[in-house]
């Protein structure tokens, strides 16, 4: 099931959007006075690309910086100290962690609801499109895990980036 998602057909799928979002922040880039911090500017991308490709999300600027903050907020107490108390590291990873997944929930919830369910336009498309295929059906949970694959993929670059 999750071999269509890096396949040729999916990678062609993924390719458009992702070269739109590329010359998208190269104009952002050239119309920005002053220089051009690269490697924020390049996280950023990134970061809209993964969300783009992977659970297809088409967010408002506003949203976009919700979601990657709370990104970098998991990522920055990824490895903190176990305590849960008010203000702790750990604290601050939940509550990233259950904004994201409120944002996985909602695009899973407008792909099941689809009209065209046969539509290709992201990973989770491919995945839960394939799995129909092969005579199963995924619940919200099992999406949600099979999200967070990708999701923690993601995160694998971010740090790998750093």
């Amino acid at each position: 099931i999750l071999a269509r998602v890096f396949s040729h057909a999916a990678l062609e799928v993924y390719l458009p959007p992702i070269q739109r979002l590329v010359s998208w922040e190269l104009r952002g880039w050239r119309h920005r006075p002053g220089p051009v911090a690269v490697y924020a500017s390049a996280k950023a991308l990134t970061f809209r690309i993964a969300v783009r490709i992977l659970l297809g999300l088409r967010l408002e600027e506003e949203q976009f910086e919700e979601l990657s903050g709370a990104f970098e907020q998991l990522v920055e107490n990824l490895f903190s100290l176990p305590l849960n108390v008010p203000f702790s590291g750990l604290r601050k990873g939940i509550k990233a962690r259950d904004l994201l997944h409120t944002y996985m929930e909602k695009a899973i919830l407008e792909k099941l609801q689809r009209k065209d369910p046969d539509a290709h336009r992201d990973a989770l498309d491919f995945i839960i499109n394939s799995a129909k295929e092969h005579g199963q059906d995924f619940t919200m949970q099992e999406l949600k895990v099979t999200s967070r694959l990708d999701y923690y993929h993601a995160l694998y670059l971010e740090i790998f980036l750093r």
